[in-house]
């Protein structure tokens, strides 16, 4: 087999395996038996392309973070670049967890055993790094860009919370028919909040 053949294939089987934890609404009922009988092999095959199982959960879980990102560019752009793409930036966030709630459960939820891998790791780096970008971008000069990134961090941190509150349906007061729009007017107004008082959250 030819390293492209082989890419190819490992590259079937990791969205294969998103797709499962998607309909299963996170991995806990996925398996490699699965996987294997969905690309049409024995199981045993996907052994010489992942090590074990965890692997290729770690594999998909870069894959779903991958998917984020292409779900946001098409409704944000390639990059958002400035605070009139921030609510539409947001609103993406926010509608990946509605549309694909197993793989925002998989992301942000599920413990995964053993260690993060490096290659996860830098990824997830790099993602944190430009939404510490967009944030400053979208001070206009009102901040620093290490006081940007301390702002990005409180930002993603009370994004993803609410978000989790909503698809686990843990919020008694919103649904998620309200709650997507409820979030986003909350981030944007933390954010200015944040701007016009940086001093006191850092």
């Amino acid at each position: 087999m030819t390293k492209d053949s082989r890419d190819s294939y490992k590259r079937k089987l990791i969205e294969i395996t998103c797709a499962m934890i998607d309909e299963n609404n996170g991995y806990t009922n996925t398996n490699m038996r699965t996987v294997a009988k969905i690309a049409g092999c024995a199981h045993t095959n996907i052994y010489n392309y992942y090590s074990n199982y965890v692997e290729l959960l770690y594999a998909a879980m870069k894959r779903s973070f991958e998917k984020v990102v292409l779900f946001t560019q098409e409704r944000v752009g390639a990059r958002a670049a400035s605070v009139d793409h921030f609510p539409d930036f947001i609103d993406a966030q926010i509608e990946f967890s509605i549309q694909h709630q197993g793989l925002y459960r998989f992301i942000w939820l599920e413990d995964l055993p053993g260690a993060i891998p490096d290659e996860v790791k830098e990824f997830a780096m790099e993602l944190k790094n430009r939404f510490a970008l967009l944030v400053y971008k979208c001070a206009e000069g009102k901040l620093t860009s290490e006081e940007a990134a301390e702002i990005s961090y409180i930002l993603h941190s009370y994004l993803h919370g609410e978000i989790c509150k909503m698809i686990s349906a843990r919020d008694v007061e919103v649904p998620i028919s309200q709650g997507k729009e409820k979030i986003k007017q909350n981030v944007m107004k933390l954010m200015q909040i944040m701007f016009e008082n940086a001093k006191l959250f850092l």
